[in-house]
């Protein structure tokens, strides 16, 4: 779909469009960045929701999350 598709559904202009991003490349980066916060969180949710561990516990978790998010990262050129 083109930019002037998307917008014409979000009901936005292209002005409020080129506020934000430079070009649909700055535009699909934000995207991906924030999908990538989503499913982050969403992994998150069960580690930080879980009674059992304690808050060491819990954050070494959290950072076993974000080291793997990493090493995808690389593997996929990031």
């Amino acid at each position: 779909m083109a930019i002037r598709g998307i917008l014409n559904k979000l009901q936005i202009s292209s002005g409020v469009f080129h506020h934000d991003f430079d070009s649909r490349e700055s535009s699909l980066e934000a995207l991906t960045e924030r999908i990538q916060q989503s499913v982050e969180v969403a992994r998150l949710l069960p580690i930080i929701d879980h009674p059992k561990p304690n808050a060491i516990q819990k954050l070494q978790g959290y950072f076993d999350i974000l080291d793997g998010s990493r090493i995808a990262q690389k593997f996929l050129g990031g």
